[in-house]
């Protein structure tokens, strides 16, 4: 196994910890949260909030085409 560093912050490591039951290790705990959320799903979520923060960025007059 190949060990690698991630950044993390402070309330995202903190929120990770409460996944963590009796001796799982943090890649076990990943592992499962990324088991129950399919990859396809995970990506339709995100182009939906993409979506979502151009509209808004259209009503406030934020944004301009280029």
């Amino acid at each position: 196994m190949v060990t690698r560093t991630i950044q993390l912050k402070d309330d995202t490591y903190a929120r990770l910890r409460m996944y963590k039951v009796g001796g799982m290790t943090f890649d076990e705990v990943v592992r499962r949260l990324m088991e129950n959320s399919a990859v396809e799903r995970f990506h339709e979520d995100y182009r939906e909030w993409q979506r979502r923060v151009l509209k808004n960025m259209e009503r406030s007059g934020e944004f301009t085409e280029l």
